[in-house]
């Protein structure tokens, strides 16, 4: 069984929330470059194309952050994406 995948060596976390296993990652920074973030995580992920897909529901985004304002440079938002484990991958999600 292979474990949550290690975000400080892939870029890519894994969180499971109540709709299944999402891989996550967090954003910083003004919200007109948030579209270039989602490119990343989709990227991410299709980097990691031999054990996961895209899993069925919505993205989720998450915002960690006092306000949120066009201007502010420091939003803070964590994007995620169902996955799942790819037929005949090792990966398994608990």
């Amino acid at each position: 069984m292979l474990g949550p995948m290690d975000s400080e060596t892939s870029g890519l976390g894994q969180q499971t929330v109540g709709g299944g296993s999402y891989a996550f990652t967090t954003y910083v920074g003004p919200f007109s470059m948030l579209g270039l973030a989602y490119v990343e995580i989709v990227d991410r992920i299709l980097g990691h194309a031999v054990e996961l897909e895209f899993g069925t529901g919505a993205s989720m985004e998450w915002y960690r952050t006092g306000s949120i304002d066009a201007e502010t440079y420091l939003n803070q938002i964590d994007i995620s994406f169902p996955v799942r484990a790819r037929a005949g991958s090792r990966r398994v999600f608990e």
